[in-house]
Parts: structure tokens; sequence; C-alpha cells
């Protein structure tokens, strides 16, 4: 239970620092669904600044193009700090990532 209290505070956090995530302004955001991977891509812009969460519904890692390469994890659900099994891996030098199954990752 602790790990899970550590998450939602780590996710709280976040929604109160990150300033895509704290404007709730719907023109600034973009979705993309892959429905045959069980993907969702959530773009969430302020001012300059981006945020992208990428989440994986499958129960099948799955590999999404983020289309900017210049960003970095800042939360990933599988990371085994949340008692997940793995991280969620950029690939490097592109603009994909690597995602477990059932899992988000938060890029800025």
């Amino acid at each position: 239970h602790q790990s899970m209290w550590r998450y939602y505070k780590k996710l709280i956090e976040l929604r109160k620092t990150v300033a895509p995530l704290k404007s709730t302004e719907r023109r600034d955001t973009n979705v993309e669904v892959n429905v045959e991977n069980k993907t969702l891509i959530l773009k969430r812009t302020a001012g300059d600044q981006l945020a992208i969460c990428v989440m994986n519904f499958s129960d099948r890692q799955q590999t999404v193009n983020i289309h900017n390469s210049a960003l970095h994890v800042v939360l990933d659900s599988s990371s085994t700090e949340w008692r997940g099994p793995s991280e969620n891996l950029p690939k490097p030098g592109k603009n994909e990532i690597i995602l477990q199954p059932e899992s988000i990752v938060l890029l800025t």
C-alpha cells in the first residue's frame, strides 16, 4: 500500500508543478489513439512547454512513436520504484518508446 500511496502522491505533485498538466484548456490538448495496439498518446502544452503521457492498455509490450526525442521520462508506472516489472525504454536516438503492458509514461 505504501508504494501506491507514494505513486499517487507523485502524480499530484506533477499535476501541481508541470505547467502543461496544470492547464485545463482543451485547445492545449491533443490525443492520438491506436485502437489496434490499445495505446493512447495525450499531449498537453502550456506556452512553449510540452508534456506527453503515453499509455498502453494492452497486455503486450508496444512501441509508440512520440514524435519528439528531446523529452525525458518524469514518471514511469512500470518502474520498480512503483513495484512494476521494469522501466519503459526510450529507443536511443529515435522518437520511439517501448511501453510495458498496462503502463503509462509521462515525458516532459
